[in-house]
């Protein structure tokens, strides 16, 4: 769950009289100077830095107006075509910024941005994915076997010969957004289905209980857990009657924010200095009455939400982030035992003790770590897990000498000597308790829904590789995570000093795919039910398609994009994690969903299961997180077996608690690679029958990708691409009589008070380290950062590029879309070749011809 920091910014005022504004450093150059379509823009930088490798050079800089009143008088008579079309007005306010992934040199012109809005009522056209669902009924019930999700088929019944698999590709909604007004649901559930969504999760229902019964953002009310919130409840029922309607499951979240309060739900009181209890304070795992409590919400919330024998009822999440593994694995252990509650657990690892070894005593003498091996048992503090890190490194080095072993052949686990022995047996009793607790929820879950829906505990992430023997009877496994997740610097609480990085999957972070293929166990299905590159960060168009790409070829079968926004009539600029109103993540959805639900990218032949004992997984989770907080898994497994983040992109990767030794299966070394990762270029480039994709940084040859050619056309510099082409049709990329090309890109706000309107644009973060930020808003003098929830409209980077993709056509038709995913005049033929059995396709050279978004009309 991401940390939000911005949610209730006020709006933007025009800055206030005699505020101080920013000095300017140097001039800027006109953007593009010798383009007839756009006037020349003079534009006042304030400062411009080479990031390092992995980040795009970035250009920070002031808009002003620009010097030609013809090229105002043109913007003005394209006005009444700018909303909700494209508009680019001729006298182009730009700003400098973003989005090169590794560009060369600073002297090159930066990048026009343009303001483009989307109106998800009226989209319709090429980008529609409407077709992808149908009504959910009986025949639409899923369940879990065999390691992934099925639905009923024909006869109603699972486990049948008509059985069908189904892959759920979704969006999360949050606060507010699962409770829209009646005549808005419909709409939200519509708009949902054109971009090829089939689920939905619904999150933070618990979170901020309220009275409000005009805009409830929770289920329940301040009154004792728990109570429920009838207007909340009534709205959420509508909305999941809509999607059902749509085609959209509704993944149900249990517990995700809701802090007992010892007064009104009568539990143990806390600490004075820890009256508000983290959201992920694990206290709810093993105290009785929270227990309890929890098993009500559970069976009422079903009941009151109809999802009794509701095949809109697709799965439902335990506790979202939220385990004592993770506590303890995070050094969070503190909030997990308040002084209160702490004699519960005692008592607890006292039985548990007494069960493995017959006694405290035998316990102590074995562990010899015992500080009075004569008096009762106490638990361990993660101080005692520091004192044995050395051992802990001494038997990595063992258990990697016997993990070699075991690639060619089977070998016993090193015995575990004093003084480890003892941290080892408290993590897996901490692994006990966690199960007792979500193997209760479940059955209360089962019992409420009146068939076997689908249920998970928490993400994988939040406690370690033990979780797979603490999720043993879950029916799925799920797993979270953010590329360059905005950090704030001093704490969520201060939401005006915060930074990012600006890197990206292909430019750094590839490694994240890796570590959840590391925590996907075989034979059971895998969602990534949190996923996202959240706004500011420039590198992010690349996301929805490449996880989307990666999870196809490991025959995931689930993802849930985070979030929707927090407004479920939907945005017009980016907003935190929002997807409504970031359009250059937004148009490259549908293609998505296609190549995720539909398996455009089939698994490859080649898979690796990697053996993961219990022990192994009880060594991996008591060794902690890495200092930088990271998790130790991936560079641990990755360097064991020798897997880059080139390689994971050619086998399916899984780990099994049952296996003693490696299981492979080689490629298929006839059958051409799908997707191919270039860690030196940062290039990913995907290749199927229907889509082709470019990931990464261009550059100024035209170099052959997976069928798929993009580079930048001089003298523009580089930049961090993320274009896809898919076909309309269902036929072969090169045959195909229409196609869908997407230019997913960076998306900025603009900034409050601005005249003109000007794009918000990004500035170095005062701690170095390469980070960066927002300016601050005029009506917040003095601040670090600027506001992450942006004011419209939304500006999108304008790059001159040359896309060519093999065809046999005879003629090409390439059209812009606007707003409504409708056609604009084609581009002229001097920018459309076809010969050679490729199509050669000039974008982005003028303001008629900008759009993040084309269709492709092809004749034979």
């Amino acid at each position: 769950m991401p940390v939000r920091g911005d949610a209730a910014l006020a709006s933007c005022e025009p800055d206030p009289a005699g505020a101080p504004r920013p000095r300017p450093r140097r001039l800027a150059r006109s953007l593009f100077p010798a383009d007839p379509g756009l006037e020349p823009v003079r534009v006042t930088v304030l400062q411009r830095r080479t990031v390092p490798e992995l980040s795009p050079h970035l250009f920070v800089a002031l808009a002003v107006r620009a010097q030609s009143g013809a090229g105002r008088d043109a913007g003005r008579a394209a006005g009444s075509r700018l909303m909700p079309r494209l508009f680019f007005a001729r006298s182009l306010l730009s700003l400098g910024l973003l989005l090169a992934g590794a560009t060369h040199g600073t002297d090159a012109p930066p990048p026009a941005l343009y303001p483009f809005a989307i109106d998800e009522n009226a989209l319709g056209g090429a980008p529609d994915q409407s077709a992808l669902n149908a009504p959910l009924d009986a025949q639409a019930r899923l369940s879990a076997r065999n390691g992934h999700f099925y639905r009923a088929g024909p006869d109603g019944r699972w486990n049948t010969d008509d059985d069908e698999r189904v892959r759920l590709f979704g969006i999360n909604l949050s606060f507010g957004a699962n409770f829209p007004r009646a005549e808005e649901a419909p709409r939200l559930a519509r708009r949902l289905r054109k971009l090829g969504f089939n689920a939905v999760r619904l999150h933070h229902l618990d979170t901020s209980p309220g009275t409000s019964t005009d805009a409830p953002a929770s289920l329940l009310t301040p009154g004792p857990y728990p109570t429920f919130n009838e207007a909340a409840v009534e709205r959420l029922r509508n909305l999941i009657r809509a999607f059902s309607r749509e085609g959209i499951y509704v993944n149900l979240n249990l517990h995700v924010g809701y802090r007992f309060r010892p007064d009104a739900d009568a539990v143990p009181a806390y600490e004075a200095d820890r009256m508000k209890r983290p959201i992920a304070s694990p206290i709810v795992v093993y105290h009785p009455r929270m227990v309890a409590l929890q098993e009500k919400f559970a069976e009422e919330a079903i009941g009151r939400l109809g999802l009794r024998d509701n095949p809109a009822l697709g799965m439902v999440e335990i506790n979202n982030e939220s385990s004592l593994l993770a506590a303890w694995q995070r050094n969070e252990w503190r909030d997990a035992v308040p002084a209160a509650y702490r004699d519960i657990l005692l008592e607890a690892w006292r039985d548990w003790v007494s069960r493995q070894y017959g006694s405290a005593q035998a316990a102590c003498a074995a562990w010899q770590d015992c500080t009075n091996r004569a008096g009762p048992l106490e638990l361990p503090s993660p101080a005692d897990a520091q004192r044995t890190s050395t051992a802990f490194d001494a038997l990595f080095q063992k258990v990697e000498r016997r993990a070699r072993a075991l690639i060619s052949d089977p070998a016993p686990a090193p015995a575990v000597k004093p003084p480890a022995r003892r941290i080892l047996d408290f993590v897996q009793f901490l692994a006990e308790q966690d199960r007792r607790y979500l193997d209760r929820m479940r059955q209360a879950v089962r019992r409420s829904a009146g068939f076997d829906v689908p249920v998970t505990g928490t993400q994988v992430g939040y406690g370690g590789l033990l979780n797979l023997t603490s999720h043993e009877g879950m029916d799925y496994l799920d797993d979270h995570f953010y590329v360059d997740h905005p950090d704030f610097v001093q704490g969520s609480g201060n939401i005006r000093n915060w930074r990012i990085w600006n890197v990206s999957l292909t430019g750094k972070h590839m490694d994240m795919l890796r570590l959840s293929s590391f925590r996907r166990q075989a034979g059971k299905p895998f969602v990534v039910s949190e996923f996202n590159h959240p706004f500011p960060s420039g590198p992010a168009g690349e996301i929805v398609p490449l996880v989307a790409a990666y999870a196809s070829l490991q025959d995931w079968d689930g993802l849930f994009f985070f979030d929707y926004g927090e407004n479920p009539s939907g945005s017009q600029a980016p907003s935190n994690f929002g997807l409504s109103g970031d359009w250059g993540k937004f148009v490259n959805v549908g293609q998505s969903a296609r190549l995720f639900r539909e398996n455009w990218l089939p698994s490859p032949a080649a898979s690796l299961t990697l053996p993961m004992p219990v022990a192994l997984q009880a060594l991996l989770t008591a060794r902690g997180l890495a200092p930088d907080g990271t998790d130790r898994t991936d560079g641990y497994l990755a360097g064991l077996y020798g897997l880059s983040t080139a390689d994971i992109w050619q086998r399916r990767i899984a780990v099994s608690p049952g296996l003693t030794s490696l299981l492979a299966t080689p490629p298929d070394n006839a059958a051409p690679a799908a997707a191919d990762y270039d860690p030196k270029r940062k290039v990913l480039t995907l290749r199927a029958p229907r889509l082709l994709g470019y990931y990464g940084p261009t550059d100024e040859r035209s170099a052959e990708a997976g069928g798929l050619r993009v580079a930048h056309a001089p003298p523009a510099s580089a930049f961090a691409a993320a274009v896809t082409l898919s076909t309309l049709d269902n036929e072969a990329v090169a045959s195909a009589r229409g196609l869908l090309l997407t230019l997913g890109t960076a998306t900025v706000g603009t900034q409050p008070g601005s005249i003109p309107a000007r794009p918000k644009a990004q500035a170095r973060h005062p701690s170095g380290s390469d980070s960066w930020t927002l300016e601050p808003d005029p009506q917040s003098p003095g601040s670090v950062s600027g506001s992450r929830n942006a004011q419209p409209p939304a500006w999108l980077a304008a790059h001159r590029m040359q896309v060519s993709w093999p065809s046999k056509a005879s003629r090409i038709e390439i059209f812009p879309l606007d707003g409504e995913g409708r056609r604009t005049p084609a581009l002229p033929p001097a920018r459309v070749r076809v010969g050679g059995g490729r199509a050669i396709v000039d974008l982005q050279y003028t303001a008629a011809e900008t759009a993040p978004w084309y269709e492709v009309v092809a004749t034979p």
